[in-house]
């Protein structure tokens, strides 16, 4: 089931692409591929719910809209559907509530382009989101105290490996999305192999029951947003 400690509010994309969906990789839509395979059988053995599938189902369409398997039009068709099912579905009540909020939005993302874009940016922002990112010195400047004292904390074993490692990431993001590296420093950093850990780690988290499937797909979203970026294998 999607955990209510909502992951997804910590867990969350520092920075965002232009248009409705995030830019991703062909590894981004097979790993979710993978997900909603995985999703699907748990849910047949009512290990999740049909709003997990649904949940799954959602994210597998942003990914193959932004790997270009998926064209604009039928991407926000097939979505505004299955956001109509996942408000309704079996599943946490305050998902379904807050997808319910939104109906006004989802109902007619299909007329426009532009309206599409906002009701995603609007979902996603609910289900995957969290902190803005950093822009200005300052947004930096804390993000980067804050990382150094995780790494404190958690060598001193007063701080769990989730929220130091969610620490530095965003440490090591502030200084690019606040436009004082570029994108080559930002790709050349050890940034890639932290997010992939972290997405390892959340995976291993969830399949023992330790986190929930919005913090999952949060996790690995991130990780490909960063490799369709840097385009990194």
């Amino acid at each position: 089931m999607i955990a209510m400690k909502r992951w997804a509010c910590v867990v969350a994309a520092a920075f965002t692409f232009s248009g409705a969906v995030e830019a991703s990789t062909d590894e981004a839509v097979a790993d979710a591929e993978a997900l909603l395979k995985m999703t699907t059988e748990r849910a047949q053995r009512r290990e999740a719910s049909a709003q997990d599938v649904s949940v799954a189902y959602y994210h597998l369409l942003e990914m193959k809209a932004g790997a270009g398997k998926l064209s604009s039009e039928a991407f926000c068709e097939q979505a505004r559907l299955e956001l109509q099912k996942m408000a309704t579905a079996d599943g946490d009540e305050p998902v379904k509530a807050e997808i319910g909020r939104r109906a006004a939005k989802i109902d007619i993302m299909t007329t426009s382009p532009e309206l599409c874009r906002q009701a995603i940016a609007d979902v996603d922002a609910y289900l995957f989101g969290g902190d803005p990112p950093a822009k200005t010195d300052d947004d930096v400047k804390e993000a980067e105290t804050a990382a150094e004292e995780a790494r404190r904390r958690y060598k001193a074993q007063d701080l769990d490996r989730t929220t130091a490692a969610l620490a530095e990431i965003r440490g090591l993001e502030a200084p690019y999305t606040a436009g004082k590296i570029t994108r080559e420093t930002y790709c050349a950093s050890g940034l890639g192999p932290l997010l992939a850990d972290f997405a390892s780690w959340m995976q291993t988290r969830a399949q023992f029951g330790q986190a929930g499937l919005l913090g999952l797909i949060a996790a690995k979203r991130r990780l490909f947003q960063f490799k369709a970026l840097c385009q990194t294998k």
